[in-house]
Parts: structure tokens; sequence; C-alpha cells
């Protein structure tokens, strides 16, 4: 049992993770040079929804187009540019703050799956890994699809199957290799043996294929 001073203390340092973490995502930010693909992050997203539409379902060889994974992130980039400009520092906060919520959805899972410390543990890992920094402040859709993907996961460990059905087809939508991360997650309940859970998640299943089947037969 876990008294309510131990719990507020394990709150505590999730928070000054969550600023260390923060703290370490904003240096550089200004400086760091736009490569191509972040360019046009930015490019297709500013331009509003019928460019982003465009720019993601034309499969006319001599279109404009230049991307070939769903909109979802440019969606939430060109919502996030009406709001604060598409500054340098504005666009790449965007994408630290996902970053911050993948640290938090780490937490949770490592919560549920060991106990408080292996969860701070966890929380303080992501926050200073490298891999988990750099891609914590680049203008592309990858910290978003962690971040869906993190919350599947969550989501399947505490049953919540709406929450699943969703998040999967967030992720689907933000990236077109979500799928090779949710198929062995689905195995999950056949290596335990869980046939109830893996019914449950079955429907959970066929449900996020119904939230994406629009953009699967664009």
């Amino acid at each position: 049992h876990i008294t309510p001073t131990v719990q507020q203390n394990q709150k505590t340092k999730l928070i000054l993770i969550l600023v260390l973490a923060f703290i370490i995502r904003l240096a550089g930010i200004s400086s760091r040079p736009i490569w191509y693909d972040e360019a046009f992050s930015i490019l297709i997203s500013e331009q509003g929804p019928s460019a982003i539409l465009n720019g993601t379902l034309a499969v006319d060889v001599d279109s404009s187009a230049a991307e070939e994974h769903p909109p979802a992130y440019y969606f939430m980039l060109w919502g996030w540019i009406q709001t604060f400009g598409n500054s340098l520092i504005a666009v790449r906060m965007l994408s630290i703050l996902i970053s911050l919520g993948i640290i938090f959805c780490i937490h949770q899972i490592a919560a549920h799956l060991f106990d408080p410390s292996t969860a701070l543990t966890a929380a303080f890992i992501s926050a200073i890994l490298p891999f988990q920094i750099h891609y914590g402040q680049e203008i592309r859709m990858y910290v978003l699809l962690t971040f869906w993907l993190c919350l599947a996961t969550l989501a399947f460990l505490k049953r919540q199957w709406i929450f699943f059905s969703v998040a999967a087809a967030l992720a689907q939508y933000t990236h077109n290799l979500a799928a090779f991360y949710l198929i062995p997650l689905a195995f999950t309940p056949i290596f335990q043996k869980d046939w109830k859970t893996l019914r449950s998640l079955t429907l959970a299943g066929f449900a996020s294929i119904i939230l994406y089947s629009p953009w699967l037969i664009h």
C-alpha cells in the first residue's frame, strides 16, 4: 500500500523529470539546422488542410506530392502554426511537448508493469536518451507516432479498449509503419493464452481498422 505522502513524492519526482526533459529539449532548437523533410513539414502544414490532403493523397507521379505518409501530424502542425506561428522555435515546441507526453506514458506503462521506482527510472532514462531528445526536437511525425503507440500500449495493459481503438487508429493516420508495432502487440494475448483479452482486443482491432478505413480506400 502506497501512502498519500509517498504518492505525492512520486508525483513531484515525475514533474521534476518532465521539467528536466523540457529543459534538455529546449537546448539548441533555434540553432539546429532544418533538413529537407522538416522544411517540407512546415511548408505543407502552413498551406492548410487542402494542401495537406493533396500532398498526402495524390498518387500521380506528375503531381507535386512529396509525402507518402498519412496526414495526422500535418493537420496537428497546421493547427499549431495557426495558434503559435511558424517560427522555428514555435514549430519545434510542438514536438517537444509531444515528447513530454511520451515520457509520461512510459512512466505509466512501467508503473503498471512494475513499481513506482522502476516507473521513475524509466521516465528518467527516456528524458535523457539522445535518441529521444533528437526526435523530440524534430519537425516530423515520428514523435507523434511514438506517443500514439505508447498510448495504445497503456490502453492495452489497462484493458481500455475504446482508447486502444482510437490510439491505434491515430497511430495509423500518423505513419504507415504503425501496424508493424500494433500487430505484434495484438499477438500478445495468444502467447499469454489469455483468450478473453484476445476476444476484446480483436474487436478493438477491428474498430481501429474501421476508423482507419477511409484512408485505406482513398
